[in-house]
């Protein structure tokens, strides 16, 4: 499963991607106010 980065209503900026060897990485990051 993919996931753009976007706004996440608990404050982080989160997305999924999928690297090209078929493994699924999950990056969040908080969103600076």
């Amino acid at each position: 499963p993919t996931l753009p980065l976007a706004d996440q209503f608990w404050g982080d900026r989160y997305g999924q991607l999928r690297d090209p060897f078929g493994h699924s990485w999950s990056i969040g990051s908080p969103i600076k106010r």
